[in-house]
């Protein structure tokens, strides 16, 4: 089994032992409305989605710029990757044609101090 896989299923039987201890009814008053005799846990399960549907919804557009921007980048290091590579290969190929150098030919002085 996967890691997520235990944690989601440890949550859920803490959840039942949870919803089991706390059969208690209670009255709910939102606003205008009045919802009277509701289980505990059903309560408190609802509040918690409310909470995480608004936290993904506050996150979302900051998740969706984000991964635009991951797309960006990756596709400019592949283009800086191939570029870097034809220079490479451009340097490789300047080294063969001119070939080593002999010492007392007048072309080894270019890169000496």
């Amino acid at each position: 089994m996967g890691r997520r896989m235990i944690i989601w299923l440890l949550l859920a039987i803490i959840l039942v032992i949870f919803a089991l201890q706390n059969v208690e009814t209670i009255n709910v008053n939102f606003f205008f409305w009045e919802l009277t005799e509701v289980p505990l846990p059903l309560v408190i399960l609802l509040s918690l989605l409310l909470g995480a549907i608004a936290m993904a919804l506050i996150s979302w557009p900051r998740t969706f710029k984000l991964r635009r921007t991951i797309k960006s980048l990756e596709k400019k290091i592949s283009e800086l990757e191939e570029s870097n590579s034809s220079h490479s290969k451009e340097i490789k190929e300047d080294h063969n044609n001119f070939g080593p150098r002999i010492e007392g030919d007048s072309n080894t002085r270019l890169f000496e101090d």
